[in-house]
């Protein structure tokens, strides 16, 4: 009777908690991996720019030297595809730890050898 009931809705609910955690580690390690690198396809001067502030004055912008419209919009056209890369970056737990280190990477090229901010990223990548 009382005791039969009893492990029947402990085993439902065991049942229920079971397929709950197989959809959310499927969500987590499978269903939101992203294909391709989060940089993708830009080129290293487009991410370099942006990373180092993306200022239009800066000697590596895109069409640097120009201040045309058109140099106007291919600079702001880089600034909304990196950032776009970024809303891309995965969900996936395994993939997201290889977005972080391929940014790290791509910081640690921009940053000067010897730098305060380059320490401070080389520190703050180990404790990681």
């Amino acid at each position: 009777g009382a005791i039969a009931r009893l492990q029947r809705d402990a085993e439902a609910t065991l049942e229920a908690y079971e397929r709950g955690r197989a959809a959310a580690q499927e969500t987590v390690y499978g269903a939101t991996r992203r294909e391709g690198k989060l940089l993708g396809s830009s080129p290293a001067t487009t991410w370099r720019w942006n990373l180092l502030g993306a200022r239009d004055d800066a000697l590596d912008a895109p069409l640097a030297g120009r201040d045309d419209w058109i140099a106007q919009r291919g600079r702001k056209s880089a600034r909304q595809l990196f950032r776009a890369r970024f809303q891309g970056a995965s969900e996936h737990r395994l993939q997201a730890y290889d977005d972080e280190l391929e940014l790290l990477g791509a910081l640690e090229q921009v940053l000067p050898a010897g730098s305060a901010a380059r320490r401070e990223l080389l520190a703050a990548s180990q404790k990681r």
